[in-house]
């Protein structure tokens, strides 16, 4: 089983971008590895997204022991398996721990992430300018 844990995000959205640098995982759970879905379209995690049909417009990635974990699913693992070791990382850890919280405000999340990318004029990562 693979020791690696790779989160897939939109590196054009500026909170997704600073969400996946500032997220750290505990100890001892493998290697971190971060991937751009707009500028890393052939690594091959993005070949196997796709395959799958999960749209990364409609939410992150994260592979963990080899399962892949889409939008809110994916919010509530990076709860489960992220670091106490800083202050963003024990707030979002308690905020997205519970259930009811991540289905609530992963919603949100999308709306300003596509609210930032309209302000900026960037199309979403599929390229459909209705983000």
């Amino acid at each position: 089983m693979s020791k690696t844990i790779t989160l897939v995000y939109d590196g054009n959205c500026p909170l997704c971008k600073i969400g996946s640098k500032w997220y750290r995982l505990r100890q001892g759970l493998g290697d971190f590895n971060l991937v751009d879905a707009r500028t890393q379209q052939d690594h091959p995690i993005i070949q196997r997204i796709n395959t799958i049909g999960f749209d990364l417009d409609e939410g992150m990635v994260i592979e963990y022991h080899e399962t892949l974990y889409h939008g809110v699913d994916a919010l509530k693992l990076m709860a489960k398996i992220g670091s106490n070791q800083d202050l963003f990382n024990r707030i979002h850890n308690a905020f997205y721990r519970l259930p009811f919280t991540a289905e609530l405000f992963y919603p949100l999340l999308k709306a300003g992430r596509n609210i930032v990318l309209k302000l900026k004029g960037l199309n979403t990562i599929t390229g459909d300018t209705d983000a």
